[in-house]
């Protein structure tokens, strides 16, 4: 048998028993059912996994980017700073919106664009469109996850607004 538990039920395998000296103090061998239900995690496991992964999805989409004028903004989190330094001068000194704050920005696809204020003020304004587009996402697939009769299984992969690499694909 190269199942084992230890005292507080936490699981360890070994390929041979002869290294059964390795294992903490009080650890006795147990069948493969036993361990079996030692891996399943409880339902409250299953929903913080599935929670956690849904988040992180969420987080990576939040630098998907935004698409204005056919052409792809970032949306990391150094670009959102740019973009509001720029917009603060921008309001600041009353800039017109024909504006050219930087005349060869770059995009995610590499071509390079002039900024304008106009430009800047769409690109904040898709950016806080597409954070609640993500957030709402996430909040969707909780609450499905969460009704799931299975959520360690759940498949959180669609349902999510697209980013830039899913547009290139």
């Amino acid at each position: 048998m190269p199942y084992f538990k230890d005292k507080t039920n936490a699981l360890h395998f070994l390929d041979d028993a002869v290294f059964a000296h390795l294992l903490p103090a009080g650890s006795i061998a147990i069948t493969d059912a036993e361990a079996s239900q030692l891996q399943t995690p409880t339902l409250a496991e299953a929903k913080a996994w599935a929670w956690a992964g849904i988040k992180t999805e969420r987080d990576r989409r939040k630098s998907g980017g935004v698409q204005i004028s056919g052409k792809w903004f970032h949306t990391d989190d150094p670009s959102r700073i740019q973009y509001s330094i720029l917009d603060g001068k921008a309001t600041r000194a009353s800039l017109p919106a024909a504006t050219v704050l930087h005349p060869a920005w770059k995009t995610m696809s590499g071509e390079k664009t002039p900024m304008t204020v106009a430009v800047l003020r769409q690109v904040l304004d898709a950016g806080i469109v597409y954070d609640g587009a993500v957030f709402d996402a996430a909040e969707t697939h909780r609450a499905a996850m969460e009704a799931s009769a299975d959520p360690a299984s759940y498949d959180f992969s669609s349902g999510w607004p697209v980013t830039y690499a899913e547009s290139v694909l």
